[in-house]
């Protein structure tokens, strides 16, 4: 197949939904993990260093069910620390900039710090400002959920999660699988951006440009192929700076690498992503895994409800 075949294969509408349908979410659970006026970056690092932190209780299932809810945070004794050079490398990020910023979040009681590596204390996860955390983003993953399966992307759930006030509801192990899901998209994505908070920026004005589209437009749009070029409105860049509450410089940053590798243009006084970004020969293959990510969390989630 020539390049030009390649950059034309049309992604499958389930993985087109999925995709659609997973950017305001990303977005959504980025911004929901900032704890206490915490950047979209700091953010993003505790949920890193959590994720490897209670990576051997996700392979548990036992204990994956007997620390599922708010009222049951994993102790201390649980969490596997991480070294800041692994998790530099996870998230594509120089070490000085990670072990600069894990200084920080330690000084302020968000991490500690061991010799033997990073982990964030019990002391944290059961803070105020997580717990409401936890909530907001579980309410968000039930959300996501409905979408998709309005859609026809995943089966509804067997057995529908409990609301958030439900004290069974199973709002850690949510959110454990939600951080496993995060990671699990974010890195092929960071393959071709590099840096995280680039990401952000770029799925922040893919989602700016149709947040004026209902879920049932977006799906109606899917059934037919793509969201017409009309639809898609440009964002300005003092806007996405508010939106991400990322000071005005740093996006003008991250917004003119963006440019200059043309995966953005500016036009109409803002920035959209290009129609040459969107027809990539690469896309289809980070759609498929993002669609595979979804359904594998769902499943996992599903599973919570039929645990012994």
């Amino acid at each position: 197949m020539n390049r030009a075949a390649a950059e034309r294969t049309p992604i499958p509408y389930e993985a087109r939904i999925a995709g659609w349908l997973a950017v305001p979410f990303f977005v959504d659970i980025s911004l929901l993990g900032r704890l206490d006026g915490a950047s979209v970056l700091d953010a993003l690092l505790i949920n890193g260093v959590l994720e490897a932190n209670l990576a051997p209780l996700n392979r548990d299932p036992e204990l994956q069910v007997a620390h599922a809810s708010l009222g049951a945070a994993p102790p201390d004794d649980l969490r596997r620390p991480v070294s800041i050079n692994a998790l530099a490398g996870s998230l594509r990020l120089p070490f000085e900039t990670v072990r600069r910023h894990v200084n920080k979040l330690a000084r302020e009681g968000r991490l500690a710090v061991t010799p033997q590596g990073v982990y964030v204390p019990a002391a944290m996860v059961v803070s105020p400002s997580f717990v409401a955390a936890a909530r907001a983003r579980y309410e968000r993953v039930r959300r996501f959920c409905d979408d998709l399966s309005a859609a026809g992307v995943i089966e509804p759930m067997p057995t529908p999660l409990p609301p958030v006030d439900d004290p069974t509801a199973p709002i850690r192990a949510v959110g454990r699988i939600l951080s496993d899901y995060v990671f699990r998209t974010l890195d092929p994505v960071l393959e071709h951006i590099g840096d995280p908070l680039t990401a952000i920026v770029m799925l922040e004005i893919a989602r700016s440009a149709t947040e004026h589209l209902s879920t049932d437009q977006v799906i109606a749009f899917g059934r037919v192929g793509a969201i017409p070029e009309v639809e898609r409105i440009p964002v300005r860049v003092a806007l996405l700076s508010r939106k991400l509450d990322i000071p005005y410089e740093t996006t003008r940053r991250h917004v003119g690498w963006l440019v200059e590798r043309q995966i953005c243009e500016r036009t109409g006084g803002g920035v959209l992503l290009t129609r040459a970004y969107r027809q990539r020969s690469t896309l289809p293959t980070i759609a498929d895994g993002n669609l595979s990510n979804v359904r594998r969390m769902f499943r996992r989630i599903a599973a919570l409800q039929h645990a012994d």
